[in-house]
């Protein structure tokens, strides 16, 4: 995530009063308020290198020259590492599922 004020806990959602909150959201408001709070500032992107290896990708020039535009373009550390082990993660519960999905083929030819 690109450390901008979108997480600043005092111009975003935290900012909204109690009466405009539905009570059956508190837990979870509550939950991302701190969350938004822990986060802000700490984020590693730097928009300014994010915005131009945007730019660069979608222009195939620069770092992304010769190579085509990928349909998931991940940016900074933590999203390469945390779609990797997503990726990962995924891999293994299809295989490991793979006995029950496989035989629902139909007979080749019917």
């Amino acid at each position: 995530m690109f450390r901008t004020e979108l997480l600043d806990p005092y111009t975003n959602f935290i900012k909204t009063s109690d009466d405009k909150r539905i009570e059956d959201y508190r837990e979870m408001d509550e939950t991302t308020d701190a969350l938004f709070r822990d986060a802000h500032g700490k984020q590693l992107g730097n928009q300014k290198k994010g915005t131009e290896v945007i730019y660069e990708v979608l222009t195939q020039t620069g770092v992304a020259q010769g190579r085509e535009i990928p349909l998931v373009l991940a940016l900074g550390s933590d999203a390469v590492s945390t779609i990797q082990r997503f990726a990962r993660d995924q891999a293994d519960l299809v295989k490991s599922w793979g006995e029950v999905s496989s035989p629902t083929d139909s007979p080749q030819g019917k």
